[in-house]
């Protein structure tokens, strides 16, 4: 199987058109922590949800302590 160059081959993760996560371009959440905990609840989702993210990737994304 042969690799052509494609439009990201040379793109860090950093140089996405269009992303902002991490800078001070991201807007505030329309809603509030107590809103967004009660969604949650609503879908059932949990501490064990919580700890499959973190064990999937960078748990610091997922932290309520940044």
């Amino acid at each position: 199987m042969t690799q052509t160059a494609g439009a990201f081959d040379t793109m860090s993760s950093d140089q996405i058109p269009g992303h902002t996560y991490g800078t001070d371009e991201v807007p505030e959440a329309p809603i509030t922590m107590e809103e967004f905990d009660r969604l949650k609840q609503t879908v059932l989702f949990d501490e064990d949800d919580e700890d499959a993210l973190r064990q999937a990737g960078d748990d610091s994304r997922f932290s309520r302590e940044q």
